[in-house]
């Protein structure tokens, strides 16, 4: 026997009994509702989950914001304001009353 035909027997399909599969199936799904809390109520439950409600907006126009600082938002842009903004001790200091216009 050479050891080509002896893997093809090893992985050779077993014959399957379809009614013993089924039954198989039916207790593993009992078993799943029984450890999960019984089979889903049918009866009682109409009307308990609505539509779902979505927030209709119209899309922000150029019109709803105003900048009247330009420089401002300009430096807000910068890879400085970013570094100063994570600084903790540099935004204590720039909190601080002595640093307010």
């Amino acid at each position: 026997m050479h050891s080509k035909d002896r893997i093809h027997h090893d992985h050779a399909p077993q014959d399957t009994d379809p009614v013993a599969d089924a039954r198989v199936t039916d207790a593993l799904s009992l078993l799943v509702a029984y450890i999960g809390g019984g089979v889903p109520a049918t009866t009682g439950t109409q009307g308990t989950i609505g539509a779902a409600q979505r927030y209709d907006a119209e899309q922000i126009k150029k019109s709803d914001v105003t900048i009247e600082n330009a420089a401002l938002a300009s430096f807000m842009q910068t890879d400085i304001f970013e570094k100063l903004s994570r600084d903790k001790m540099a935004v204590a200091a720039l909190a601080s009353p002595g640093h307010r216009a």
